[in-house]
């Protein structure tokens, strides 16, 4: 464990300990701040979606110092950056054997927001769409999955043993939100299969390895929330997962980088499927 994992971990803590309750879920925030990219364009992943959209900034345009000089902006006198984490490939040299291996180390490195800058004119914003063409975005990104999706019952889940996700009918969910939201978190947890993203799925409730995936798909579901522009209303029904995710982080500060990163990778599973359906079709 280093101090960089501790630090951003007690920031995340705080988060979402500030204000608990507020959120169907303690990661709205991701949503409310939108996408969080660079000034090229691309968007960040991981750890950082969570880092970035934390400091509640009304950009979600973010650059090193370089970066901005690149475009002709300026970073302002006194201000502060944000710090970010990278995976950097180096080779060691075994002690034992002199033989040399390659690996990767976690750093960091600072980038300021828009907000920040002087002489960088943001292009506007897409209109968002209407309610009726997010929730046609959002049927067309389950299609394309392929998943197998049943309605009825009143419970919603993945079941591993048939490769299928079971839901309750659109109409007994609170709000649309709420159903497609869910449907993200259950997809999430599809990816998961080992034909896919072969995550470990063989815990039960109360298992630390049933709450490491719990936060993958919890994780899953804001980031594909993100991309569609589901917003949630607050409930406070998630408390008994919240304690459990927060025991999690502060025993391994680890825990929620690792979470990060498979969330990414199945929600980036999820968005492909959507790609490579609409390039079939153009073809």
């Amino acid at each position: 464990m280093s101090t960089i994992h501790a630090e951003i971990t007690a920031k995340i803590v705080a988060k979402i300990e500030s204000n608990p309750g507020s959120w169907s879920r303690p990661w709205q925030f991701l949503v409310e701040a939108g996408t969080q990219r660079n000034v090229a364009g691309r968007p960040y992943s991981g750890i950082n979606v969570l880092i970035l959209a934390m400091e509640g900034r009304s950009s979600p345009v973010w650059g090193t110092f370089k970066a901005w000089q690149g475009v002709g902006a300026c970073v302002r006198k006194g201000e502060r950056g944000t710090r970010v984490t990278i995976f950097k490939p180096t080779i060691r040299k075994d002690a034992t054997t002199g033989e040399e291996k390659e690996s990767v180390f976690l750093t960091t490195f600072c980038v300021f927001n828009a907000e920040q800058v002087d002489g960088y004119v943001e292009a506007e914003p897409v209109a968002a769409p209407t309610p009726a063409e997010r929730n046609a975005r959002c049927d067309a990104l389950i299609a394309a999955t392929g998943a197998k999706v049943s309605h009825g019952g009143n419970k919603a889940c993945y079941i591993p043993s048939i490769d299928a996700v079971q839901m309750p009918p659109a109409e007994a969910f609170k709000s649309v939100e709420t159903y497609y939201s869910t449907m993200f978190h259950e997809l999430t947890h599809w990816t998961g299969a080992k034909n896919r993203l072969d995550r470990n799925q063989s815990g039960r409730f109360g298992s630390k390895n049933y709450a490491e995936e719990e936060i993958v798909a919890e994780l899953g579901a804001a980031f594909l929330s993100c991309s569609t522009g589901i917003v949630e209303e607050p409930t406070r029904d998630n408390a008994a997962y919240m304690a459990s995710w927060l025991a999690s982080m502060k025993a391994d500060p680890t825990y929620v980088f690792k979470a990060a990163a498979a969330a990414s990778k199945a929600a980036a599973f999820i968005l492909d499927c959507e790609a490579n359906e609409e390039e079939a079709k153009a073809a």
